[in-house]
């Protein structure tokens, strides 16, 4: 809100996203505000629990989404007050091989279909201050780094060693310059930028609260640059681990952020009636539940 304002008109959601909340919701679908806001229970996981192969947001505010063997760049279209998704035009394949076209290059201001890196089984996506895309490929235990305006591959940083043939990328987050990528078998994280590193960094202290054996899920960086891990135990649950907070349980979960505020934002597996509710998560002393 204004600075001398005491009331002012919130007309979309987007602004009442950026508002602070005290007990209030909006139902986004309706857009009826609820004045006494509960969480909602949990709905038991359809089985369909695989967690996102990473999405990231470049200073255009163009979204890059990871599949298998592509990297799909989404334009947000046109809107009227709200993001209207369905008014997007159609992404755009930077890497692979675009599924409406198979062969053809790509043509224009993006990266051409043949260009470095193939991938064979994309996980994991950041893009730093640079505007530099990070890109782990857990097929081949790589993560790439490209630069977005001059369409050139900077470095290719392996993850897997002579002692830990297996390891491979699971997720990236940004910090700065940096990115810091969570890695799996054995679990790890290590940190580096497009010129330098990577240098391995320690788990934090708060995973020997979970339950083990843990996989990685998921990670993501408070606005300090502390990682913030989710892992997985053996039934399936997740939980949310990082420095000088105890390790917290989320239930199943395939991913996290952490938004302007600092909250971690968690999302669920689907339910059998594939309906998604975020959870969001403050961390202090102990992980507090936020308002939505």
């Amino acid at each position: 809100m204004a600075t001398g304002r005491p009331q002012s008109l919130v007309s979309t959601c987007d602004q009442w996203m950026r508002a602070t909340h005290d007990g209030t919701a909006l139902e986004m679908a309706s857009g009826d505000l609820m004045l006494s806001w509960t969480d909602p229970e949990a709905e038991e996981p359809s089985g369909d629990c695989t967690p996102g192969r990473g999405r990231t947001v470049d200073r255009m505010c163009r979204v890059y989404a990871a599949y298998p063997d592509r990297i799909d760049r989404i334009a947000v279209g046109e809107t009227d007050g709200t993001v209207d998704y369905h008014a997007q035009p159609p992404p755009v394949t930077v890497i692979g091989e675009d599924p409406a076209a198979p062969g053809a290059r790509l043509t224009g201001a993006t990266f051409m279909s043949s260009a470095p890196p193939s991938l064979v089984d994309a996980t994991g996506l950041a893009i730093d201050e640079g505007d530099r895309l990070y890109v782990g490929d857990r097929g081949r235990s790589t993560i790439s780094v490209i630069d977005l305006w001059s369409r050139r591959l900077l470095r290719t940083v392996q993850v897997a060693t002579p002692l830990s043939p297996d390891r491979h990328p699971v997720a990236l987050t940004s910090v700065g310059s940096e990115v810091v990528a969570l890695v799996d078998r054995p679990l790890g994280i290590i940190r580096f930028s497009a010129w330098r590193g990577p240098v391995e960094e320690p788990l934090p202290d708060a995973l020997a609260d979970a339950p083990n054996p843990t996989t990685a899920v998921s990670i993501a960086a408070l606005p300090s640059g502390r990682p913030v891990l989710l892992v997985a135990d053996a039934q399936g649950s997740g939980w949310l681990v990082a420095d000088g907070v105890p390790a917290h349980e989320v239930g199943p979960a395939t991913g996290i952020v952490v938004d302007v505020d600092g909250t971690v934002v968690v999302a669920p597996c689907p339910s059998s009636g594939r309906r998604l509710a975020l959870r969001r998560w403050s961390p202090g002393p102990t992980w507090e539940k936020a308002l939505p």
